[in-house]
């Protein structure tokens, strides 16, 4: 059996606590190979544990420090890299926009299927095109400026922090 372990600011990065229990969690299930997606902070963290036969591979998504898609995952998000205006005005604007606009709703209004839908879509743009290159256009920037500038944020439920 195969199984997929997702940490946050822990194992295998971090060593006590939760980290201590998902250690000794996968020890005892030798039977089960496991993959661990480790959330980490910083893009440089070392490994603290010695891990088990059974934790085939692991997947460390820094928060902060990388600018490239592929540095995530270790080349497992490749895109063909193209750069192309039309698509990101015709494509990238629009969808970018649904998914600033139901971020940005709060719970009470949400359309999660609408999110859904987006992230699937800015998935797929993004096995197609350039990341850093779409992020750092200025129609971005345009649309994100609008979207958030459309919502009254005094009466929204979202610090300052979650926005960014």
């Amino acid at each position: 059996m195969q199984s997929l372990l997702l940490t946050e600011g822990t194992y295998p990065y971090v060593r006590g606590g939760v980290s201590t229990w998902c250690h000794t969690f996968i020890s005892g299930l030798s039977e089960v190979q496991f993959t661990v997606y480790a959330l980490v902070g910083n893009p440089s963290s070392d490994v603290e544990y010695v891990l088990p036969p059974n934790v085939v591979r692991t997947i460390a998504m820094p928060l902060w420090g990388h600018e490239r898609l592929d540095e995530y995952s270790g080349g497992d998000l490749q895109s063909e890299g193209r750069r192309d205006v039309r698509a990101l005005r015709q494509e990238f604007v629009p969808l970018f926009s649904t998914f600033l606009d139901e971020i940005s709703r709060g719970m009470e209004s949400a359309q999660p299927q609408r999110l859904v839908d987006a992230i699937g879509q800015l998935y797929l743009y993004f096995r197609r095109h350039d990341y850093d290159w779409t992020m750092r256009r200025e129609e971005v920037w345009n649309v994100t400026l609008a979207q958030f500038r459309s919502r009254d944020w005094h009466d929204m439920f979202m610090s300052a922090l979650e926005a960014i």
